[in-house]
Order: structure tokens, then sequence, then C-alpha cells
């Protein structure tokens, strides 16, 4: 899916995820006996989104992990830390999501009996703070994190200030959902909350910029509306397994939830091949047969990834299984190491010829300022002021069409009798040969729409010299190339209007589309990085924003 899993599944896990590997980073770097007895009280915040629990001691001695550097990673997380974390047989911790919209992380976790705060680096943790009602209980903040541990006898408990308050306080409740992650086996547990997550859905899509009429927006609703939480563990013994259940509230409708748990897999299959294709060398995928090679193989493993999922209905919970996980291991690692190899033979290939049309076009506004004193304007316009005709058609003497530019009659429209009738002759420089435009139309515009100064474009600013480009011919664009629905006659004075759409919306996606070419005729596939405020950035001329290509 080119927009990908949700970008709601991919924040959330983010913001969890950290913790985690944090967590697994330091744990499976260490081979010390543990103390069976030696578990902490799972005690975590009722409001948590994501729950999560897991067993370091457990993880460090899987067979399934036995060929990571362990000695490598243990060397680093002694100097990181100064503590053994993975004498912690479990360790458990919520995410949530404030009023104010700021990230509450709560952990809970025992380390070995005679690990003391102290150890902590210095270097990475502030001083001990203690009351005098309480000297058992030490506290030292995490430098720079927004994060503090805290010491009280043999329980540690780290997080940021508030979920720390609520964890010592006397009137807090447990999470709901505490006795399913501790009812289960598996070496790793993740609870996501749905009635939690309901109330606040609405924040966290503008947390992550998700509108709430995508397709992501309305797939995370659904699941609110019909799932009352959702469990994915993962056991780790001489091979691992994963499970996601998908629990159902009681007086929702049982085919509904499985429609809709289908529809979160087609999500995230669609993810994973979306960033093999971006992750896959533009120039590579748009070149004759490896482009539709690699277009065959992804169908191929697409196929493949949906043969090793399989679901069930239990009672009120949908059951997904992943099996085979070694495999999809190995088909990541296989993948990484062939992309990189494709990015390297991508540098031998040929340019695709709609990168070099954009740049020809850039090259011959440089021209045309050369003879004219002035970049063209956008439409060439009567004494009345109306519209005639496009930049397009004053470019043509400067990509050697002379003969057909001496063709039209630049005092008419270009819908006119005479000038419609040269809309055929568009020539090739206008083309991408594999956006499916109408005949005569081009997808390669101009952007322009703001009267500010600090956000015009330099098509807004007329006349302009390029020297009076502040923001450096690098850093500023002159084209963009939208999707074949946008595509306009070449010759039309009509391009895209920043004030009556959103840009990025409109982009397309390589090889048909998503280019954007600055005026020092560098161009850039930006479909990489969808940013408002680096697209914003990049399309002022005089914006004094901060930002350098290629972004």
């Amino acid at each position: 899916m080119e927009r990908n899993i949700t970008r709601y599944w991919v924040g959330v896990a983010r913001i969890s995820l950290r913790l985690l590997v944090g967590w697994l980073l330091f744990t499976v770097c260490f081979s010390t006996p543990v103390n069976a007895n030696e578990e902490t009280e799972d005690f975590l915040p009722e409001e948590g989104i994501v729950l999560w629990r897991l067993q370091p001691f457990n993880i460090s001695h899987a067979n399934f992990l036995k060929l990571l550097p362990l000695e490598p990673l243990a060397a680093l997380s002694s100097d990181a830390l100064g503590i053994d974390l993975s004498r912690c047989s479990i360790a458990s911790g919520t995410v949530t999501l404030a009023d104010d919209f700021r990230w509450e992380l709560a952990v809970r976790f025992s380390p070995s009996p005679t690990a003391d705060i102290r150890q902590l680096k210095s270097s990475k943790f502030g001083p001990i703070r203690t009351t005098q009602s309480n000297p058992s209980l030490r506290l030292r903040e995490w430098t720079g994190t927004g994060l503090s541990v805290l010491q009280n006898n043999e329980q540690w408990l780290a997080g940021t200030e508030k979920s720390l308050k609520t964890m010592l306080s006397q009137d807090s409740k447990p999470h709901r959902l505490i006795s399913s992650l501790q009812n289960r086996t598996e070496t790793i547990t993740i609870a996501l909350d749905m009635k939690s997550l309901a109330p606040k859905l609405s924040k966290l899509l503008k947390v992550f910029e998700i509108s709430p009429f995508s397709e992501e927006a309305v797939i995370i609703s659904e699941c609110c509306s019909v799932l009352d939480h959702v469990v994915c563990s993962v056991d780790i013994g001489s091979s691992a397994k994963v499970q996601i259940r998908w629990v159902a509230k009681p007086e929702a409708d049982l085919e509904k939830c499985n429609e809709v748990v289908k529809k979160v897999l087609k999500r995230c299959g669609d993810w994973l091949i979306g960033q093999l294709r971006q992750s896959f060398d533009y120039s590579v995928r748009t070149n004759g047969s490896s482009g539709e090679a690699f277009d065959a193989y992804l169908v191929r493993m697409k196929n493949a990834l949906s043969d090793l999922v399989t679901t069930k209905v239990e009672r009120r919970e949908i059951v997904t299984e992943l099996v085979e996980i070694e495999e999809v291991l190995t088909l990541a690692v296989a993948s990484m190491a062939s992309l990189q190899l494709a990015d390297e033979l991508g540098d031998f290939l040929p340019r695709p010829q709609t990168e070099l049309n954009m740049e020809m076009l850039t090259d011959a506004l440089h021209s045309y300022e050369t003879v004219h004193r002035r970049i063209p304007p956008r439409t060439v316009k009567d004494a009345g002021g109306k519209p005639l005709l496009s930049w397009r058609v004053l470019l043509l003497p400067f990509v050697g069409e002379e003969e057909l530019y001496s063709q039209f009659r630049l005092d008419e429209p270009w819908d006119s009798e005479h000038n419609k009738k040269l809309i055929d002759k568009m020539p090739s420089v206008f083309t991408n040969q594999n956006a499916d435009a109408p005949a005569g139309y081009t997808c390669y515009l101009a952007p322009h729409g703001f009267v500010d100064r600090r956000e015009q474009t330099i098509w807004d600013a007329e006349p302009l010299l390029l020297r009076q480009v502040n923001d450096g011919l690098a850093n500023t664009a002159a084209f963009v190339e939208v999707e074949t629905q946008s595509a306009v006659p070449w010759t039309k004075p009509e391009d895209f209007d920043l004030r009556e759409r959103e840009l990025l919306d409109h982009w397309g996606t390589p090889p048909a589309g998503g280019l954007i070419v600055m005026l020092d005729s560098t161009c850039y596939d930006f479909t990489k990085l969808k940013e408002k405020k680096k697209l914003k950035a990049a399309l002022t001329a005089n914006g004094g924003e901060a930002i350098n290509a290629p972004f």
C-alpha cells in the first residue's frame, strides 16, 4: 500500500517499540542465570493504549537468536547503562497519549537483587533524588529523554513523571488487560486496547497527520467499533511463533470483525510490498526488463506472504498466526541485500527519460532567462490581461522546436481555431511514456498560487531573475510532475494552483509522476518523503527555510 499499513499503526508501534527494542538490545546480550521467582508485579496504569510484557532472560537464551553477536552487544549495553538488565524475568510497560498530546510511558521491571540505581552511568542519568519520608525510594532522571528511573527496594519503575506518580499512587487502578498479559506464557506479548484508543482516536490522527477521511482512518475507526482489544504474542524458542488475537466486543457481529481483520492484514501486506518498491532504486524500477522483472517478483512475493498467514475464528476471537517465521526473516535479509546490490547496479543503467525531460526543461528556462533577462512568464496574456498560452510554448525555441514555435499565433488563445490544431504536435520533451495521459496532455506543471512574498514560488514573482532566488537554485523547485489525472493540454495556460489543491495528494507515483526538478536542473523522486513542511520549503523562492536537497 503506497501510503502503507496505516500510518497510525506505524506511529504507535514506533513509540512502544522504541522502548521494547531498547530492552531487547540489552537483554539479548547476557547469559547470567536468574532466579525463577524474581518476577515483578505487573500493575500498570489503566489508561494505557499499548501494553507490552516480555521475558528478557528467556529472550537472551533463545536458540532462535543464538547467532546474534552477543559479545559486542554486551559491551555496548554495559557502556550505555552500567546495569545488567538480562536478569529480569519479566518486564512490562504501557504507552498512552496525554491530553496535551504528549506520550506517557510506564515500565516495571526487576533487575538482579544486587542491582542499585547508583550503578547507572552518570553520563546518562542525573543525580539521585529521594525523600525523608521514604528513603528507600530513589529516582534518577534519564538525561535528554523526558524519562526517569525509580528504584523502590527490588521494584524498579521507569517512565514519564505523570506515569511514575500514577504507578506509585495508592488510588490507582490496574489496567483492565493486565490479567490477559499475565496469563500469556509467550516470550513477548503486546496488547492494543481499542477501548482506550477510541476516545483518543481523533487526537491520534492529528498527531500522525492522518486525514480523518483517509482509508487508514476509516480502518482504525472500524477496528474501534467492533474490537475490544488486540493481543500479539511472540514465542521464541528453537523457532519463533507469532499469533494475533483480535477480540471482538460482546455486542459486535463476528462476521463484521472478520472482515475488518482481513482489511488490516491486506493493508499490512500492501505496506510491505510498497516499502520494497520504494526502496528499490528509481532508475532500476523504471528501466525496461529490470523494472518488469521487479514487478513480477513483487507479485510472487505478495502471493507467498499470503500463504504464510492463517486465520481462524475461535468463539469471540479471530486468531491470526504467522507460520514459518524463519522464512519471513530470511526473506527480509535477502531482500535488503538484493536491494542494496540493485541500487549499486542502478548507477550503471540509463536514467529514466522523464527525468531527462524535466532537466531539459529547466535548462531551457535558464537559456530563456539569458536571452530575455527574466524567466518566462507562466502565462502569455493579451493587452487586457486574459491568459492565452502556456510557458511551455515560450520554451519551444530552447528545446529545439523553433519551427513548431513559429506556427503559433501568440496573440490568440490556446484553443483558438488556429492554435488548437497544434496541440497534437506536443514535443516528446513534455511527455512521460509511462504516464497514461491523453494525447496532447502533459504532467509537467509549474507550481504557483501564493501572494505573500515569503511563500511565492518562482512562478508567482513576475518578472523574476534567477539571481533573485535567495533560497538557492539547488533548493528551489522549477517544475513538478503530477499524476495523470491532473495532466493538462500542454499549450493551455494552466498549471498547479497551490491554493486550490494539496500537491501531495496529486503528485503521483514513479514512474508515472512523483518527480520534482530544482532550478539547478537536479531531479528528485519526492514521493519517498511526503512532508508538507519540506515540500513548501522546496517550492518557495525566498522563504528562508533551512532545507538542503535532496531533503
